[in-house]
This record gives structure tokens, C-alpha cells and sequence, in this order.
């Protein structure tokens, strides 16, 4: 399992955007809703230090939700992907945020290598852990 430590700014980033590019391959699927702190990365990619430090990126495909947990199999937090990137996919459910009906059509998406990332508002509150 990787370390709560991350070597912060542009290179975390990166790693996101690794991880993304793997949840592709594992998939087919291109474009992913994240959500949590790192949520903030579909709004901009200069985001504050301290939005970007978790090492999990709770995450769900946009398309099919269901396949989030096959693809955290791979990724997870005991994946040899974790331990070289440092960080790990965690897959979660569409409810897991608290959203209002309609979040859908004012969401924040932006390119981060050849996957898109989909966003809650970064704010909103969670609800309990539901893995799927």
C-alpha cells in the first residue's frame, strides 16, 4: 500500500493522469467522474497544494459505474500500480456524493492525457462509503 506522503504539485498530477490513462486501458472507457479533493483537477490543474495531496482518487467510469470496482482491482491500494505510482484507484458510487437532481448538466470536465475528467462540485458532501 502506498504511503500518505505524496511528492505534491505537477508531479502528483501526473500520476493522476497515469492512473487515468490505465483505468482507460482496463475499460475502453474515456472519460471518468472523480470526486473528493482531487475533484478539483476537472476545474483546474493549478490547483492549491493541499486539494491534491490524497492518494486515492475515488473515481467511478462516467458511462458504466459499475466497472469501478474492476478497475480498482487492477489500481488499488495493493496494485503494483500503487507501488510504483504512490497512489491508488478507490473505486465509489454515483451516490455516493450528496448532489442535487440535474448536477449532471452543470458539471466540470477537462482533458487530462487522453482521458477526460468529470467532476462533482468539489464541495459536496458525501454521504457514507459506498463502494461498488
Amino acid at each position: 500500500m502506498p504511503s500518505n506522503k505524496t511528492d505534491g504539485g505537477s508531479t502528483h498530477l501526473a500520476k493522476v493522469g497515469e492512473l487515468l490513462v490505465e483505468a482507460s486501458r482496463i475499460s475502453a472507457h474515456k472519460e471518468f467522474v472523480v470526486i473528493g479533493s482531487l475533484s478539483v483537477l476537472a476545474s483546474t490543474l493549478a490547483p492549491p497544494a493541499r486539494m491534491v495531496m490524497s492518494i486515492d482518487v475515488d473515481f467511478y467510469p462516467r458511462l458504466d459505474p459499475g466497472r469501478a470496482s474492476e478497475i480498482a482491482r487492477e489500481l488499488g491500494p495493493e496494485s503494483a500500480f500503487a507501488e510504483r505510482f504512490g497512489l491508488y484507484a478507490d473505486a465509489v458510487s454515483p451516490q455516493l456524493a450528496a448532489l442535487p437532481d440535474g448536477w449532471e448538466g452543470t458539471r466540470a470536465s477537462r482533458s487530462m492525457r487522453s482521458c477526460r475528467i468529470a467532476t462533482t462540485h468539489a464541495g459536496a458532501p458525501l454521504r457514507g462509503r459506498q463502494k461498488t
